[in-house]
């Protein structure tokens, strides 16, 4: 076991710089676990990671492997770890700008993990952990949801969206989602109270105002929003711009809340989606499956803005 088959990239660009290739297997630490990794979602972060968006923190040191949440086996353990042992079947995330997951093996701590939902097969537990927790802690830590909020989803289809939509009902909030008219039945089918054809509709026109509004896709701008949210209501956007920033310095806008969320891989928020997912209360929509000797067209069907749920690879 001293090589791997893993997707890596030797300079930031398009996705044919993506291949797969042999490299070391990662050597753990005393407080890590090696997990055999059986499935690996998409997110689009990790596109925008390889085009080289984040490359102020990412750094120019490669190769590099895509991918931060995943499904498998745990094949070793470090000395200090007692809460998990070899054979325990488990998902989690790596640290999101870390990457790493699009690999036959993939390290990281047992804060970042938990057991498999029973129910739950290893490719839909593949695709959760990453989306479903910027969902989860966009709601509850940025948004503050509670019982009877009225909550925005713009971005509905999407591998966070079909989270959230979803979240925010479990945490009692009343949720319009807005999506286009070809992805309105798949939706409806996550339990939104209201759907809306962001290519037919104004919502403004439609709805009162919203305590919350998560913009999955970041489409709206801070200045544009406010005109929709109650006083002192939130806006959620998955990467705030300098513009949105500087306009939270206007006079007129500052009973309202601008809030940006960057996932984190907690454990406590790990149990509690295996919860869901075991009591059936959270659903997984898998749009496409591809192979590891796929990635330049995984990425490219990513990147496409078409994708519905979430794509996940086989490794």
């Amino acid at each position: 076991m001293n090589k791997m088959k893993a997707v890596v990239y030797y300079e930031y660009g398009s996705p044919d710089v993506l291949t797969l290739d042999n490299i070391p297997v990662p050597q753990i630490r005393d407080n890590e676990v090696l997990v055999k990794v059986k499935y690996s979602g998409i997110n689009p972060v990790d596109y925008k990671i390889r085009r080289g968006k984040m490359k102020f923190i990412t750094g120019s040191s490669f190769p590099k492997i895509p991918g931060s949440d995943f499904s498998g086996e745990i094949v070793e353990t470090g000395t200090k770890v007692t809460e998990f042992k070899k054979g325990d079947a488990v998902f989690g995330m790596t640290r999101v700008l870390g990457g790493g997951s699009c690999a036959e093996y993939v390290k990281t701590l047992p804060a970042n993990i938990w057991h498999m939902p029973t129910g739950v097969d290893f490719r839909e537990a593949g695709c959760v952990p990453l989306a479903a927790l910027t969902a989860l802690q966009a709601l509850r830590d940025k948004g503050e949801i509670s019982k009877g909020k009225k909550v925005l989803i713009n971005g509905a289809s999407g591998g966070v969206g079909l989270f959230a939509v979803q979240i925010a009902k479990l945490l009692g909030a009343e949720v319009t989602a807005v999506t286009s008219y070809r992805n309105n039945k798949l939706v409806g089918e996550f339990g939104p109270d209201h759907v809306i054809h962001y290519t037919e509709e104004n919502f403004t026109d439609k709805f009162d105002k919203f305590d919350i509004i998560f913009d999955v896709v970041n489409r709206f701008s801070f200045a544009k929003a406010v005109k929709w949210l109650n006083p002192d209501g939130v806006y959620i956007m998955t990467s705030a711009h300098a513009g949105d920033i500087f306009s939270t310095l206007n006079p007129l806008y500052r009973k309202f809340k601008l809030r940006s969320v960057m996932v984190k891989p907690v454990q406590e928020d790990l149990k509690q989606l295996a919860d869901w997912l075991e009591t059936g209360k959270l659903k997984v929509h898998i749009d496409k499956v591809f192979e590891l000797n796929d990635p330049g067209n995984a990425h490219i069907y990513s990147e496409s803005g078409r994708v519905r749920g979430k794509t996940v690879f086989h490794v």
